[in-house]
């Protein structure tokens, strides 16, 4: 048996169109001491939120998970939009922002934050980020700031080492940058641009789009890594990097993280240590 460290990224959810709130970043989970023996542990990457249209809400991000029910990230929470009964962000692992002009409340989080309150006017809430709340519209409106995991800052992270960062909240004459952490720009009402999606791998939330006719932000793919000091045990599976006496397995899609062996020994097939002693000879196996 060893101890591995496993962090777990759920998808971002997309922001509202159409005078609307950022999407909330995926949530996370993270244990600095995960049990592994030899063996095969299933892996999901959970997918962001599609990008939305005209007067829509946003889509909620897809839960990431390993081994199982043992470790599971839920997906952030859609945010809102202006029109079409739908003013209120989502809840989700991080919530959405809630739509200006109707007062749209914030969704709650389940393993981060909630996201921004609606300012009844163009100002949107901005989504939820796992390490802090998405700004009240008619403030800044930006997307709530994510985490920083300095340990995998070598392998994946936007910036290095941060994830799960909120979508901005539209507003009238400008687009809320997205939380630090892979959480997307919104659009201005007056831009008559798209928003900016959470980027993958982060679980970074997109932005809400401001005017009628435009697109939101996608809501950013999750990410799972596993890291354990080099020669702890033999593994396979995600992308393999080693790096300042660690070993990394990056997961940006599903798969599989199998131990073959302990103590960097093979254990796959039987070695057999000859010696003599006494004139004879002793077979180990290890």
């Amino acid at each position: 048996m060893a101890d591995v460290e496993v962090l777990v990224v759920a998808g971002g959810a997309s922001g509202g169109s159409t005078l609307a709130g950022g999407g909330g970043a995926g949530g996370y989970v993270y244990d600095a001491d995960y049990p592994v023996s030899i063996g095969t542990f299933a892996v999901v990457v959970g997918a962001g939120g599609a990008l939305v249209n005209n007067q829509k809400p946003g889509l909620d991000g897809y839960a990431s998970s390993f081994d199982g029910a043992a470790l599971v990230a839920a997906g952030g929470g859609a945010g809102g939009c202006y029109a079409g009964s739908h003013p209120n962000g989502h809840a989700g692992g991080c919530g959405g922002g809630g739509a200006g002009i109707e007062n749209g409340t914030g969704g709650g989080g389940s393993q981060g934050h909630q996201g921004g309150q609606g300012s009844g006017g163009f100002g949107c809430g901005g989504g939820g980020g796992c390490g802090g709340d998405g700004a009240a519209g008619g403030g800044t409106s930006e997307g709530g700031v994510g985490l920083e995991f300095a340990q995998f800052a070598a392998v994946a992270g936007s910036p290095a080492g941060w994830f799960g960062g909120g979508g901005g909240g539209a507003k009238q004459a400008s687009g809320p940058a997205g939380g630090q952490g892979g959480g997307g720009a919104a659009s201005s009402y007056n831009s008559g641009s798209a928003a900016t999606g959470g980027t993958d791998g982060t679980g970074g939330g997109g932005g809400g789009a401001g005017a009628y006719n435009t697109n939101s932000g996608k809501g950013g793919s999750g990410i799972v890594i596993v890291r354990y000091a080099d020669g702890l045990i033999t593994a396979t599976g995600g992308s393999v990097t080693s790096t300042g006496g660690y070993t990394y397995h990056k997961f940006t899609a599903d798969g599989t993280f199998e131990v073959t062996a302990e103590g960097g020994a093979d254990t796959t097939a039987e070695t057999l240590l000859m010696l003599s002693t006494f004139g004879q000879s002793v077979h180990l196996r290890r």
